[in-house]
């Protein structure tokens, strides 16, 4: 070919629109082909998993609570009466440098029933050095996590 054509232009975008459309559906396909299996101890269990967590180092701040992943680790929560409803199991991220969520250990005699569920940093506030639970926090929707 001498010169690009418009003609020829047009059809080169399209073929390679075409392959890499080809590539992500392919990567899609291991990925889910990947998490097919049964998670391990410390991934969450069932379908509505979300992201692939990861504990994060006990010294990275967690700037959404003005507060180290270590001061985080095991501090109690509350909801927004004031009313203590879990603990703080672990502090989650999608990479160990990047906090993102909350394994938190709700409480049995709490309204949103016993057992680990993650929650994202979002639905949480640090006011007076105690950590509380938004109101608007779906529970039941959150992740589940099996330690």
């Amino acid at each position: 070919m001498c010169c690009p054509c418009p003609g020829n232009l047009k059809e080169n975008a399209v073929k390679t629109s075409m392959i890499a459309l080809a590539a992500a559906l392919s990567m899609g396909t291991a990925a889910l082909a990947q998490d097919a299996g049964t998670p391990d101890a410390g991934q969450v269990a069932g379908a509505e998993a979300m992201a692939d967590w990861q504990e994060i180092d006990d010294s990275v701040m967690v700037t959404q609570l003005n507060a180290t992943a270590d001061d985080v680790d095991d501090m109690d929560v509350y909801d927004a009466e004031g009313t203590k409803i879990g603990e703080v199991e672990k502090v989650l991220g999608t990479s160990a440098e990047t906090p993102g969520a909350l394994v938190v250990d709700f409480d049995d005699d709490s309204v949103y029933g016993d057992g680990d569920r993650v929650v994202p940093l979002e639905y949480l506030s640090m006011t007076d050095d105690r950590l509380t639970l938004s109101a608007e926090a779906d529970v039941a929707g959150f992740e589940g996590w099996d330690d």
